[in-house]
């Protein structure tokens, strides 16, 4: 049982008996609604369906206002009707959709890539201080446009 101390944070959240366990009890949460997601996905199709990696993602755009989705490619199919595998978001959900290869760097988005560690060891050590984290954005961010972030990892990754 969650403590007394810790519900009275939460004045919104809920205590009932478990309909399922008699005697036990259960806390209800309140669905969040945030204002706007940003979910990077495999693809996307022309009407605005998404391919994504997990159905979570699918959840968390129905919850939210607004949905931004970047992309690995947008085929020339109807994802809706041929999903190809993944779980897809249907485009009532999706409010833009941006294509953006290798997007998820230094992160995976398997199969079509896996996770950088060099990078993202060199992001972490980076992260420690704001003077490094200063320098790793000069680097890397400020000055830079996309494709010319994408050309000096991808130099040094491959």
């Amino acid at each position: 049982m969650i403590g007394a101390d810790f519900l009275g944070l939460h004045p919104e959240w809920k205590v009932i008996e478990d309909p399922y366990s008699p005697g036990e009890d259960i806390v209800l949460v309140p669905a969040t609604k945030p204002d706007f997601a940003l979910i990077h996905a495999y693809k996307a199709d022309k009407t605005g369906n998404v391919l994504a990696p997990s159905y979570d993602d699918r959840m968390v755009a129905q919850a939210s206002d607004k949905v931004i989705v970047t992309v690995e490619e947008i085929v020339d199919y109807d994802l809706a009707e041929d999903p190809r595998g993944g779980y897809v978001i249907p485009w009532p959900f999706v409010s833009t959709v941006v294509l953006s290869p290798n997007a998820s760097h230094p992160g995976a988005m398997e199969p079509a890539y896996d996770v950088d560690h060099n990078h993202l060891n060199e992001y972490i050590a980076a992260a420690k201080s704001p003077e490094s984290y200063k320098e790793y954005l000069n680097k890397y961010i400020i000055g830079h446009s996309e494709a010319e972030y994408q050309e000096m990892v991808l130099a040094v990754s491959h």
